[in-house]
């Protein structure tokens, strides 16, 4: 589980989803993610850069990159999220590779191509029409078979490698695995960058300093979302307590429960 993403944490991954004016704060995805923009303009920060991506405009998101997403008024998006088991060739090509620039223009063909696919309707004002009138909020596209995702993710990708220049990563992805796979499994409990630090065998000094350059926010952060994220889960699919969610979760208090879930997810507990 990555925040809002609750498949991410197995190796074959495929989320898709239409948004109306998308607001989340700082999270990441175990795999690649592209937004891209339908109707109106979306400001985004990723990689410490803020972006406005236009209509026609996408972003390409690599594994463990620290992203978010303001509320721009109107903007109608559509957010793909998948593992490299879904584009191989690609995923294998760049494997220790970084892209210099994370914003590409699709093709308008291109983006009916996918869409088609995906609903039926090829022309971005149609789909975007889905959430004429509705409020902020999310639709999940409907399934797809594995090949037509394939070939949706391919296109798109053709269209990102057009201008794509690559470095050679800095990433410490064994940390990052680690760091990540030791959240996952412990967030319900009392854990710290100490209990990191010894889990992986590391100085506590060296964990923290690594820590904050690889993820970019606090230890205290990461596990806060990943128990945010856990009570929003129970409250939904087990219809248990505010209460009985955030101790099951992790928090230590309801108060800090409130005021933690409010300020990651963007609502109350209770406001469903």
């Amino acid at each position: 589980m990555i925040f809002h993403q609750p498949t991410n944490s197995d190796a074959d991954v495929f989320n898709a989803f239409l948004y109306r004016e998308i607001d989340y704060g700082a999270h990441f995805h175990r795999g690649c993610e592209i937004l891209i923009v339908l109707k109106g303009v979306q400001k985004a920060v990723a990689g410490g850069k803020r972006y406005e991506v236009k209509t026609g405009e996408a972003l390409f998101l690599c594994p463990y990159e620290l992203h978010s997403y303001e509320p721009s008024a109107g903007a109608i998006t559509f957010a793909i999220v998948f593992s490299g088991a879904y584009a191989e060739a690609f995923s294998s090509r760049h494997e220790n590779e970084t892209p210099v620039k994370s914003l590409f223009t699709i093709p308008r063909e291109t983006l009916e191509f996918v869409l088609s696919k995906f609903f039926g309707a090829g022309e971005a004002e149609t789909v975007a029409a889905l959430f004429d009138h509705e409020e902020r909020g999310r639709l999940s596209a409907p399934e797809i078979d594995g090949l037509t995702v394939r070939a949706c993710l391919y296109a798109l990708l053709a269209e990102f490698e057009k201008n794509a220049v690559y470095v050679k990563s800095e990433r410490d992805d064994e940390f990052t695995y680690s760091a990540i796979d030791y959240v996952e499994k412990n967030f319900r409990a009392d854990i710290s960058v100490a209990t990191l630090a010894n889990a992986l065998g590391y100085s506590y000094d060296y964990v923290s300093r690594l820590f904050a350059a690889r993820f970019g926010i606090r230890f205290s952060s990461l596990v806060n979302r990943y128990r945010a994220e856990e009570a929003a889960k129970l409250m939904d699919s087990e219809r248990v307590t505010a209460t009985e969610a955030a101790m099951r979760s992790g928090f230590k208090s309801i108060r800090s429960f409130n005021r933690i879930f409010k300020s990651l997810l963007g609502r109350t507990p209770t406001g469903r």
